[in-house]
């Protein structure tokens, strides 16, 4: 298991140790990365459509990406069964290389998303 191209694509502009941590984890857990850093005016263009609360996002500054499971069936889901053990793995691999993260699925909300 690994990223696909489009995935390594989205991690542009990620903060390294986070680059590390998702493709360590890329290795152990099935899943794709749907973004990583965005300009402002992304980040804006999602609050404008509800997609985000915020514009202070962490993906501005590069320390968050969102994710998509891959279920057993190799289609991409965002099951919270899929999302869960997706989120596990990353915990684990970010523990191993000492890297702080925070996850959405903890919150209740924004699954998809690591910082």
């Amino acid at each position: 298991m690994s990223l696909d191209q489009r995935s390594l694509d989205k991690l542009q502009g990620v903060r390294p140790e986070l680059v590390n941590v998702i493709k360590a984890a890329a290795e152990r857990s099935k899943f794709r990365v749907t973004e990583g850093l965005r300009s402002k005016e992304r980040q804006a263009t999602l609050v404008k459509a509800r997609k985000s609360k915020t514009m202070n996002s962490r993906h501005i500054t590069g320390h968050a990406i969102d994710f998509i499971a891959i279920g057993a069936d190799g289609i991409a889901t965002y099951d919270m069964d899929d999302m869960a053990r997706v989120v596990s793995v990353i915990k684990d691999c970010a523990a191993e290389q000492g890297v702080m993260i925070e996850c959405g699925y903890d919150w209740g909300w924004d699954a998809p998303h690591i910082e």
